[in-house]
């Protein structure tokens, strides 16, 4: 599952919250891989605990748009949080990412990813 903006006050806050995506694309893009990936139509995601950069994620997808024949599909994990990735076409410089990024969410302990091999700038979570 990617592409599912949290609307939190702080990534060391993202526990609690509850979203959904009813359609592919708009905005979680939610697939399984075997061989290759088949997409889901919707998206239930429940971030239920966190304890630093862990952080326990419920989710359910459904709506199996190319056949692979299960459907829903749940998991229940413990992620590690690495990171967030700022895509805007008008910025390139990693300062002005973080102040862009500064206007949604707070950035305290995230620093920029020199060595990031994504297109986007990317900021990692610090160690405490």
């Amino acid at each position: 599952m990617e592409w599912v903006p949290v609307p939190a006050e702080s990534w060391r806050r993202i526990a609690g919250h509850h979203l959904t995506s009813a359609n592919f694309a708009e905005p979680a893009e939610a697939s399984v891989y075997h061989y290759l990936h088949h997409r889901f139509e919707t998206v239930a995601l429940d971030l239920v605990e966190q304890r630093g950069r862990s952080l326990r994620a419920v989710v359910t997808v459904s709506g199996d748009i190319d056949r692979l024949g299960i459907d829903p599909v749940r998991a229940d994990a413990w992620l590690t949080f690495t990171g967030i990735l700022v895509s805007l076409h008008d910025v390139t410089s990693p300062d002005v990412a973080l102040a862009r990024l500064g206007q949604f969410t707070d950035t305290t302990g995230l620093a920029f990813d020199p060595d990031s091999a994504d297109a986007a700038l990317r900021f990692i979570a610090q160690p405490d």
